[in-house]
């Protein structure tokens, strides 16, 4: 029996070697892409790497995890969150760093998850509070969500003049409003105010608040503003929501 067992591992790590040879797995996650660079999560680090293919600059050198969450107007630098600075894994700061390398910069926010820019670059559209639920020891995180909590917690979008760090929140409900995205002159974001969590637009100009789209079905969990659309992930499939129709 143990011959067997032996003979059945060393037959398991001659295929896994077979296999990595000839199709190398690789763990590059959380990609995002300007016009000339796509910026991915490796080992808990942030690698740059040309969009035509090439070889990949590492971006970031310490010992925690940094998140991709998008990119400054110009595509010059990455927006992404960090504990790096943090005494505490209850909180997380904003920063930037050039796709060129370089040191990163933290944003003057205390604290910041989600965000995206004004089209100008002067303001950002980001959540100050976490959508991860704490409990347990001081730096105990559990990553999941409270998706429909309404107590103070909630998280929910403000827009932060990055000159003076002065802040306005976009009217809140008491309800997780995650997920900004600014696009002209309005920030899209996710909310739980009604159920089942759908897709909002606060307006810049009016300052109201409305929901863009009638969900009648699941939860939508995330959304990416790109060129003329929204993409949104409800129940494990991809829509597109056009923003020049609605």
């Amino acid at each position: 029996m143990h011959k067997a067992f032996l003979s059945l591992i060393v037959s398991f790590f001659l295929c896994a070697g077979a296999v990595a040879e000839n199709d190398p797995l690789l763990l590059m996650q959380q990609p995002t892409l300007n016009a000339t660079h796509i910026v991915f999560a490796y080992g808990g680090y942030l690698w740059s790497v040309d969009r035509k293919g090439g070889a990949a600059t590492r971006l970031t050198w310490h010992p925690g995890a940094d998140t991709v969450e998008g990119w400054t107007p110009d595509g010059e630098n990455i927006l992404f969150t960090s504990l790096r600075d943090s005494f505490s894994m209850r909180y997380k700061q904003l920063y930037t760093i050039s796709v060129h390398g370089g040191f990163a910069r933290v944003l003057p926010l205390p604290m910041g998850y989600q965000g995206s820019y004004s089209a100008d670059g002067s303001h950002l559209a980001y959540t100050p509070l976490p959508r991860e639920i704490f409990f347990g020891g001081q730096d105990v995180l559990v990553h999941a969500y409270w998706a429909h909590y309404h107590g103070g917690l909630a998280p929910q979008v403000w827009i932060a003049n990055l000159a003076d760090s002065s802040v306005v929140k976009v009217p809140h409900e008491d309800a997780s409003d995650f997920n900004p995205m600014w696009v002209r002159n309005k920030i899209y974001f996710l909310s739980a105010r009604t159920e089942p969590i759908s897709l909002y637009a606060y307006d810049i100009d009016t300052k109201k608040v409305s929901r863009v789209i009638e969900n009648s079905g699941m939860d939508m969990m995330s959304a990416s503003a790109g060129p003329g659309a929204i993409v949104y992930e409800q129940f494990g499939s991809l829509h597109l929501y056009d923003l020049a129709s609605g």
